[in-house]
């Protein structure tokens, strides 16, 4: 069994590496780029905000804005500063012709959850930084590694990481155990594998080696507990939300319990918590919408 399994782990780590510069992209944002007029005085601000959806299409920006040619030797690790660098119209014209023929369309339920939980977590991570429920924490950085945080499910090993799907899970923590369990690995470390690879500016690929961590965190996160404290709440509550199978509607007495495990407060601290988590995921559902996928 555990030769089967190191095999299986081989084999999905080989698959993922020929598919690092193989992101796929939702066609409704390809379709959405395209209606964009170039010359509206909004165009950046559009651009800004389709982009911002989508995991692939944020990394790559990210990527070619950092690329040797773009760069001169200042690395940008948020999307805004990324394509304020490359101008709203080179970006939405490098990701059309780059991402045309590269389109990822979700086909199945855990496929669209994926979905889901990304923008759930990003939502949910960049809200809780803007308020004093994570205090510290950069609230863009929040967001896009909230967003790449588990992006290397999008890539490869379907098949292997759908059989965990089946397995009995209710944190992202017991969902590693499975994991490894089943797989031999887990999606920590094929996250962390491709993004160095990739070459993604820091501090994303250490955020997405430390997404699940608790305190005391690694050295090497310095001052970066905030963020990974932001993420990891933010993960808890998306995977709680996604499991109440209430979703788009979540009820405000769902949305209490949820915010009570996550921020245990009373009076007046309880009613904002509850009305911040509300407005958060009345945003996430309204995206999913307006992404064909609600």
């Amino acid at each position: 069994m555990g030769d089967e399994l190191r095999s299986g782990q081989r084999t999905t780590i080989a698959k993922l590496e020929q598919r690092l510069t193989e992101l796929p992209v939702l066609p409704v944002v390809l379709l959405e780029l395209m209606r964009l007029n170039p010359r509206a005085d909004d165009h950046y601000e559009q651009v800004s905000r389709l982009i911002a959806r989508d995991p692939a299409l944020a990394t790559r920006v990210i990527r070619v804005a950092n690329s040797a040619e773009m760069s001169r030797g200042r690395v940008v690790a948020n999307l805004a500063g990324a394509i304020q660098r490359m101008g709203s119209v080179n970006c939405a014209n490098l990701v059309l012709a780059d991402t045309v023929v590269r389109v990822f369309a979700p086909r199945h339920d855990w496929e669209r959850a994926l979905w889901l939980h990304a923008l759930g977590v990003a939502a949910l991570a960049k809200a809780l930084a803007s308020s004093a429920l994570v205090p510290g924490a950069d609230p863009e950085l929040c967001y896009l590694a909230g967003l790449l945080h588990d992006f290397v499910l999008y890539l490869e090993a379907p098949e292997e990481l759908r059989a965990v799907d089946e397995t009995a899970w209710t944190t992202p923590e017991e969902l590693l155990t499975a994991e490894q369990r089943v797989c031999g690995f887990n999606h920590i470390e094929l996250g962390f594998r491709a993004v160095s690879k990739w070459g993604l500016p820091p501090p994303l690929p250490l955020l997405i080696r430390h997404h699940h961590a608790r305190p005391p965190y690694a050295s090497e996160l310095g001052s970066l507990g905030p963020v990974v404290a932001a993420i990891v709440v933010a993960d808890h509550l998306s995977v709680a939300s996604l499991q109440t199978g209430e979703w788009p509607e979540l009820s405000a007495a769902t949305i209490t319990a949820l915010g009570a495990r996550a921020f245990p407060l009373t009076g007046a601290a309880a009613t904002a918590r509850d009305r911040l988590l509300t407005a958060t995921f009345a945003d996430v559902a309204r995206i999913m919408r307006e992404i064909g996928l609600g």
